[in-house]
């Protein structure tokens, strides 16, 4: 195929002729002989379109775990903020997590961290949005919890999966996680204050004792420690 240039011209009310476009071809090289153009062209751009799709997803996950990124989770989190009235915010925090990277090496630790996404993931309904912040903590957002029963039962179901895996993981040793959650009480709760309620319950749970689970109600104001209902995992 070789260079070619197309021309239009327009033939103005004088009678003369104008030149108003001109269009400069360059040969492509992939293109088979007898081959339309762009249609060769479109495969092309449909080709591009998807890399960016691939690209642009990966940019937005946690590459070891498969989960979402801290970034990627917070914008997931405020556009769910925005859009519903319910809403409750769970930061896992593994316990000990040093102990298992100086004790067992840092390739178990991450192994760990795969398996605990894992297990957000079984225990969560596909809706949920689930997220790595970073180290060994991660943090699921979902509306429909079905109440504090419901959270709890599941919570116990979740833990009890964890600790059989992270036994065989571990060689029998195990190391378990605390729970922070925190509740969108109010319409114009901020991804900041849901995500503070929930790190103080968190930090309220590894107080007590690790392998705890605490929730606090309360997006309005100081933390009290009153405010929080804990319990055992």
């Amino acid at each position: 195929m070789d260079t070619r240039f197309s021309i239009v011209y327009e033939r103005e009310a004088s009678g003369e002729w104008k030149m108003v476009h001109i269009h400069h071809s360059m040969p492509y090289f992939d293109q088979g002989a007898g081959e339309y153009y762009p249609k060769e062209l479109s495969a092309k751009v449909k080709e591009a379109l998807e890399l960016v799709a691939v690209f642009k997803k990966k940019s937005e996950m946690d590459l070891m775990t498969g989960v979402l990124n801290h970034a990627s989770f917070q914008r997931m989190v405020e556009k769910m903020l925005a859009e519903r009235e319910a809403l409750y915010l769970y930061i896992i925090d593994l316990d000990d997590f040093k102990s298992v990277n100086d004790t067992y090496g840092h390739g178990t630790g991450d192994t760990l961290l795969k398996f605990m996404a894992d297990i957000l993931r079984k225990h969560f309904p596909d809706h949920a949005v689930i997220g790595r912040l970073g180290g060994d903590e991660f943090a699921v957002c979902q509306n429909d919890c079905g109440g504090r029963t419901e959270t709890e039962a599941r919570l116990t179901r979740m833990y009890e999966d964890y600790r059989a895996g992270a036994r065989e993981i571990l060689k029998g040793r195990i190391y378990g996680y605390s729970v922070g959650a925190a509740a969108k009480v109010r319409t114009d709760t901020t991804y900041r204050q849901l995500y503070e309620q929930a790190d103080a319950a968190l930090y309220a749970a590894k107080k007590q004792g690790k392998n705890q689970f605490y929730f606090l109600p309360r997006t309005d104001g100081a933390v009290r420690s009153s405010a929080a209902e804990g319990r055992n995992l």
